[in-house]
């Protein structure tokens, strides 16, 4: 839910689409974009969840581009970030007769459907989105356990998870959150298991050194 945008540009494009719309938030007015570059940005500030800067921009974009799609979308997952759970599926119910085969709107919707403790209707409606899902299934499998992640269900996160990997085994994000859940749930050797698999694929990042520490200090292992 949202990667696409980011992809279409590169890293110094993205930063210069980005300071320009933190100029706009700034000053209070408004330019011309495409509908990508609204993503992009939207993106942004829900990830470094500054909702009222997406907010504004999405109120912008939606402004110049009343027909998006995309950007309905958008507005839906804005919802969700503000905890709207009901209004978000109320859209999401709208752009699903629009178009009833779109992934994202299934994702979104159970997530929704699984804050609000609608369990079952959230599963199916995520593996509606993994079968409609013709490439990055394994984005989409992930996306389906963070929601799991997030209310602390570890076993479900991790069946997700597990799906994902086997689709794609360098899925770095698939691979940080296996060994995050098999961690809380000590399974300390799976945990240390997907973390370097992590590794071998990006020997450089801090965090997943130092959480290999941790979980090797749980199990003992001191000098490892």
């Amino acid at each position: 839910m949202g990667g696409e945008a980011f992809d279409r540009f590169a890293d110094e494009e993205k930063l210069e689409i980005i300071v320009q719309f933190e100029e706009l938030v700034r000053s209070g007015t408004s330019n011309y974009f495409d509908v990508f570059q609204f993503e992009l940005v939207i993106d942004h500030f829900l990830e470094m969840g500054q909702l009222g800067h997406a907010e504004y921009i999405l109120e912008m974009g939606t402004d110049q581009h009343p027909s998006s799609f995309d950007l309905q979308l958008k507005k839906a997952q804005l919802f969700l970030n503000k905890g709207l759970l009901k209004k978000a599926l109320r859209l999401l119910d709208k752009l699903n007769s629009i178009e009833s085969t779109n992934p994202d709107i299934y994702l979104l919707r159970g997530t929704a459907l699984n804050f609000l403790g609608e369990a079952q209707k959230a599963f199916e409606s995520f593996h509606e989105a993994v079968n409609f899902s013709e490439e990055d299934k394994d984005d989409t499998l992930y996306q389906a356990g963070v929601t799991y992640q997030q209310l602390g269900d570890h076993d479900t996160a991790l069946l997700f998870y597990e799906q994902a990997y086997k689709i794609n085994p360098n899925n770095e994000n698939v691979l940080y959150d296996l060994g995050y859940c098999y961690d809380k749930k000590e399974e300390f050797k799976q945990s240390v298991r997907y973390y370097n698999k992590y590794l071998d694929l990006n020997p450089f990042n801090e965090f997943v050194w130092y959480n290999v520490g941790i979980v090797y200090n749980k199990m003992g292992e001191f000098d490892e």
